[in-house]
């Protein structure tokens, strides 16, 4: 398992356009991937799921990815939050 952290810089937090870039992005690698936020967290599988975790400017949030090409799956996402997010 690989996994990231990352404090949201977004004065909206991680809204509906980030969310799903970040689904997308997820989705094209074959890796199980999972998003939490304090004691909250969901697969990263839809936006809605991600923009129901109410992540705001300033939380700290981890992703971890399993599976064949999660190394990959977190260099991708890790680039991802720090361009966007």
């Amino acid at each position: 398992m690989q996994q990231c952290s990352y404090t949201i810089q977004d004065k909206y937090g991680l809204h509906a356009r980030p969310a799903g870039q970040l689904v997308r992005l997820v989705c094209a690698y074959q890796s199980t991937v999972t998003l939490q936020c304090g004691d909250r967290s969901c697969a990263l599988t839809a936006p809605m799921r991600v923009m129901a975790l109410g992540i705001m400017q300033g939380d700290n949030i981890t992703i971890q990815a399993e599976g064949a090409d999660e190394a990959e799956c977190i260099t991708a996402v890790q680039k991802f939050l720090e361009e966007n997010v």
